[in-house]
């Protein structure tokens, strides 16, 4: 009976949608902090340095990019259906960076914390 329930538990795909979900949204966070970094500063024809205007905007590309790192990580281990917590923390940071990929990957993953090894 338990081999039954564990085989019908493991075909959910949930986790693997919330996965996707927080793969989407850091992989579109990665490109918008290099575009904030790189193509930005060449359109403008402004280079980066101590006393450049861009200045201020380097703490916002930072969190971008390890919030978007984070997202990423998290989404392979929900599509593996390995290391919950971190799967969570993934979710998490998508929320913190696109409200609704964010609220469906949490809330698939939430229904699905039983899947994971």
């Amino acid at each position: 009976m338990d081999e039954v329930n564990r085989q019908q538990i493991e075909k959910t795909r949930k986790p693997m949608i919330a996965g996707i979900l927080s793969i989407v949204a850091g992989s579109t966070t990665l490109l918008l902090a290099a575009y904030i970094y790189v193509v930005l500063p060449l359109m403008l024809g402004i280079s980066w340095g101590p006393t450049s205007e861009l200045v201020p905007y380097i703490g916002f590309v930072f969190a971008f990019l390890v919030l978007g790192v984070l997202a990423i990580i998290g989404g392979i281990y929900a599509i593996q259906k390995r290391k919950w917590g971190q799967a969570y923390a993934g979710t998490v940071a998508a929320l913190l960076l696109s409200l609704a990929l964010g609220v469906v990957a949490i809330i698939l993953l939430l229904q699905s914390k039983t899947e994971f090894r």
